[in-house]
């Protein structure tokens, strides 16, 4: 009869044991994945506020800046990359659709109208929705994050 207690008191022991290295070792994925999600927002963060300031610059003033314009879609595309990067982390249609929606709305607003045209006027009502379209992809990613 001892040896029943002391066996399944033992056996008690090792389950116990491992369901709280199993719980530590969930805990421990789902945090650094959660550090990997902040990590690639923080970067996309950066990305937004560097292509914002671009694209205000860009349409504060008329004329060409073919410069500014290349530095402008190598940061959409930048930013394109980084967003995917973090969607693979998330594996949710409806994130990934909402994303794409404000991507394709900020590459319209920012590439659109006279974008690379050499009579381009200076278009302060476009730089106030950019800023607003920038606002509304760091609001959706945080709250998500």
């Amino acid at each position: 009869m001892s040896d029943d207690l002391l066996g399944n008191a033992t056996f008690s022991a090792i389950v116990g044991g491992l369901a709280g290295g199993v719980t530590s070792w969930i805990i421990a994925i789902r945090s650094e994945r959660s550090g990997r999600r902040y990590a690639k927002y923080n970067a996309i963060e950066v990305i937004i506020d560097d292509l914002q300031c671009m694209s205000t610059k860009y349409w504060k003033k008329a004329g060409p800046d073919t410069v500014l314009e290349g530095d402008i879609k190598i940061s959409l595309e930048r930013l394109d990359l980084k967003i995917q990067s973090l969607l693979r982390l998330f594996r949710r249609s409806s994130i990934e659709t909402e994303i794409n929606r404000y991507m394709d709305e900020l590459t319209d607003e920012i590439t659109g109208g006279d974008f690379e045209s050499a009579t381009r006027r200076k278009d302060s009502v476009r730089v106030m929705r950019i800023a607003k379209i920038c606002g509304g992809i760091r609001d959706y990613l945080h709250s998500k994050i």
